[in-house]
């Protein structure tokens, strides 16, 4: 008997990553109280979007670790 193998590519295919991920960081932005500290949730987002993109280019070019990556992305979208 064969075996047969299905894979499934769930980024932006199955799975609407851009919109998940903006729902799970609007949580931890109301749950950890910043929405105290930064006016709008649009703009922590937007500065989060820009960081985050430095940052993973950053590690595709071999100048970042990805253990630094998940937390420099927080780090520094909150110094900004």
């Amino acid at each position: 008997m064969k075996d047969y193998h299905l894979f499934f590519d769930l980024d932006h295919t199955l799975w609407d990553f851009e919109t998940n991920s903006k729902m799970a960081l609007k949580q931890i932005f109301v749950e950890s109280g910043l929405n105290q500290r930064v006016e709008k949730f649009s703009s922590f987002h937007q500065t989060y979007k820009s960081v985050n993109a430095k940052l993973w280019r950053m590690y595709g070019n071999g100048q970042l670790a990805k253990e630094e990556l998940r937390s420099k992305r927080f780090v520094d979208t909150l110094s900004n």
